[in-house]
């Protein structure tokens, strides 16, 4: 018997999912525990089961189409099977929404086909933008050696997006007749009357960049900032919803401390040689980790988190580490953190960083954190306040190290040093356990010996 294939919850705060591309056309069998179609959730990307077996008889949301948790976006069944009901029903919207238990959001209204065939609108690239580009796109042209970057492509997916398959059919088509040239500089071309015939491209494959139609004008141009006009969707509108909401219910309380790194670098400097033979290595991030997570076993107060009208205290640290994308910040969770030696939480932080980035982390390994680190030191920030990730009740920044002139045994001496910041929410503890927290994390630091016990 045919049945829906619904969108899947596939994370804590997912609420919706993009879809990037089919991996099964209609027609096609389904083994059920294998991936039909890949998603854009709002932290990864990742291939979908519909844990249904049969044929795949009908797909309802195109590519590029954004579906609600718990909407209907396929149809799986036999392949001689009549579907004419199940989409007679999907049109009038009497089927729309999986049973209340699956579903996180309201059932969608209306002509529920209609809705996920048809995107909401079509923005038209205007000359010289550059289009948005899939990340399967990015890998492709990395992968072919030329930077997506420099490909002058239209794209085939939701709004423009530039989508794996215009990636490889401009590779095996190559390059065409006309002239290779960016469309910045096709644009300055036309502009400045400079002829892109006449010019040799320091592109990949002949292509004529922006630079050298300014080195043919013999002229200097002001640079061009072309307008551009970015969905909030995926990732980018869960973080400004969740971090709205956080700001706006937790009661934000930061404290701020100068720690003395200078025992911190000589230890990373002695362990450096017996660490990096074994492939191992310590980062300034891998010893605020360590530090956090013994002094939340000190102060559990402030591994909780704040669920309605409960605080609850964690018998585990899971430390969350803010990683920076490209298309904006994710947290993966290093499970029990004060469990694990110094060597071994390096390690987990690095692999997580790592699977991050490459989009390879589960929707569960960014779920379930205690308290979060956010280390913006390697952007050359001093000091900031950071937000507090929900429904955790504390988060800790730190800035960069930097040369200042400080006492030390009364006398000015320039020592590294490093500014923390704490925030808390006042809703769940006060001033106090915060402060003291604060003071343990300063004094490991300070004394990162006893980070290796």
């Amino acid at each position: 018997m045919a049945e829906l294939f619904y969108l899947p919850k596939m994370g804590q705060t997912m609420t919706e999912g993009t879809i990037i591309r089919w991996l099964k056309q209609e027609g096609d069998s389904v083994e059920g525990w294998e991936e039909i179609v890949e998603m854009m959730t709002d932290k990864v990307n990742m291939g979908v089961e519909p844990q249904i077996k049969g044929t795949l008889r009908k797909i309802l949301a195109g590519e590029g189409a954004v579906i609600p948790v718990g909407a209907p976006i396929a149809i799986i069944g036999s392949a001689d099977e009549d579907i004419s009901g199940l989409l007679a029903d999907l049109t009038t919207g009497s089927d729309g929404a999986a049973p209340a238990s699956e579903t996180a959001t309201p059932p969608v209204a209306g002509s529920i086909l209609q809705s996920l065939t048809a995107p909401e609108s079509t923005v038209g690239m205007e000359a010289g933008e550059i289009p948005s580009v899939s990340p399967r796109a990015r890998e492709a042209s990395e992968e072919a050696g030329v930077p997506w970057k420099s490909l002058s492509l239209e794209g085939s997916g939701f709004e423009g997006m530039v989508v794996e398959r215009d990636v490889l059919a401009f590779l095996e088509s190559g390059p065409p007749s006309e002239v290779l040239a960016t469309p910045l500089a096709a644009k300055m071309a036309a502009d400045l009357g400079v002829s892109l015939e006449d010019l040799v491209g320091s592109g990949p494959r002949g292509r004529v960049r922006a630079e050298d139609v300014r080195r043919a004008s013999g002229r200097r141009q002001t640079p061009v900032i072309e307008a551009r006009e970015i969905p909030l969707q995926g990732m980018r509108k869960v973080i400004a919803g969740r971090l709205s909401a956080s700001y706006q219910q937790a009661v934000h309380v930061p404290l701020r401390v100068e720690v003395d790194m200078t025992a911190a670098g000589e230890m990373r400097r002695q362990l450096k040689p017996v660490l990096e033979p074994a492939g191992a290595r310590l980062t300034y991030t891998d010893l605020l980790a360590a530090a956090i997570a013994q002094a939340l076993v000190a102060y559990p107060a402030l591994n909780a988190t704040l669920e309605s009208d409960v605080i609850r205290i964690h018998p585990a640290v899971n430390l969350g580490v803010a990683v920076a994308l490209e298309q904006g910040l994710t947290v993966p969770v290093v499970r029990d953190a004060h469990a694990l030696s110094l060597v071994e939480l390096s390690a987990a932080i690095r692999a997580a960083a790592e699977k991050a980035r490459a989009g390879q982390l589960p929707p569960d390994a960014y779920s379930g954190g205690t308290f979060t680190l956010s280390n913006l030191g390697q952007f050359g920030v001093d000091s900031f306040d950071p937000i507090i990730n929900p429904p955790q009740v504390a988060i800790l920044g730190s800035g960069r190290i930097q040369d200042r002139v400080v006492a030390v045994d009364g006398a000015p001496a320039v020592r590294p040093m490093m500014t923390i910041t704490l925030c808390f929410d006042h809703r769940a503890l006060d001033g106090a356990p915060g402060s003291l927290f604060l003071a343990r994390v300063k004094e490991l630091l300070e004394n990162p010996a006893r980070l290796l016990v």
